[in-house]
């Protein structure tokens, strides 16, 4: 191996090891597009804030539209007594 074939070989293997992380985050994001594409969420979690300062938790149905609105609108900040 010659000096300029062994320099060659040192700048791939640092433009690879230096684009890992930029190809990690590209795959994570297909992964993510992949999942909500073929398994789209089905059910929301929505916390609400009680003026005693409970925390109450309520999963909704994303397809019931009625259930999912009311349920949004008590989480918007308002504290409900």
């Amino acid at each position: 191996m010659t000096e300029y074939e062994a320099y060659i070989k040192l700048i791939m293997m640092l433009g690879l090891v230096l684009s890992m992380p930029f190809f990690y985050r590209v795959c994570f994001l297909l992964g993510k597009i992949f999942i909500l594409k073929f398994f789209p969420p089905k059910y929301l979690t929505i916390e609400v804030k009680r003026l005693d300062g409970s925390v109450e938790l309520t999963k909704v149905k994303i397809s019931d539209n009625e259930a999912l609105v009311d349920a949004l609108l008590h989480s918007t900040g308002r504290q409900l007594s």
